[in-house]
């Protein structure tokens, strides 16, 4: 069952979107998108948490 995560679920006008096979999949994708697309230095515990609180399970 994949989980996925898209930047606009964190109200960005981003189109990008994953689906992987766990959520750690997820947020190590989302991380490296961050700091590659958004010029996020630093993925804090919070950034980290937010995203895996809005993972959803498909």
């Amino acid at each position: 069952m994949p989980y996925e995560f898209a930047c606009a679920d964190a109200g960005c006008t981003c189109n990008a979107s994953w689906s992987e096979s766990s959520p750690d999949a997820v947020v190590g994708k989302v991380a490296a998108h961050l700091q590659e697309k958004h010029n996020v230095k630093t993925i804090s515990g919070t950034l980290a948490n937010f995203v895996t609180s809005a993972i959803r399970k498909t």
